[in-house]
């Protein structure tokens, strides 16, 4: 029987290339075998010239859902409703900015720096 803990746990693959695209979650251990349609002669060309990649995503609900919450947190708000919803001004909000320098830092190594901003004027010709 399955222990609590182990009812949180799974693997999310995404199985693609440029033509076909399929995901699948796994609950269980063990060997799992599926087929993929290839239905054109594009796609099977593609396939045999460029394979196919595998994606794994974060391992278990409670990852999952903070793995949702940081890209919310780095993509929703600034909707521009003109402020008259909080959390919705029409301008990037400071959390949001840092969620996305952080996201940056993790995902690429790279380390942005803030610059002084300098007014450009630009003739209109």
């Amino acid at each position: 029987m399955a222990k609590p803990h182990d009812l949180l746990c799974f693997d999310t693959y995404l199985f693609g290339n440029t033509e076909v695209q399929h995901a699948e979650v796994f609950k269980f251990a063990g060997t799992h075998t599926f087929t993929f349609n290839v239905p054109s002669k594009i796609s099977q060309d593609d396939l045999v010239a460029n394979g196919m990649d595998t994606y794994l995503f974060c391992e278990g609900m409670t990852t999952e859902i903070l793995s949702v919450y940081t890209t919310l947190k780095a993509f929703v708000g600034g909707l521009g409703t003109k402020g008259k919803i909080p959390f919705f001004e029409p301008k990037v909000p400071k959390y949001m900015e840092d969620a996305n320098i952080e996201f940056l830092k993790w995902a690429t190594n790279y380390d942005l720096k803030e610059r002084e901003t300098k007014k450009v004027e630009i003739d209109d010709s």
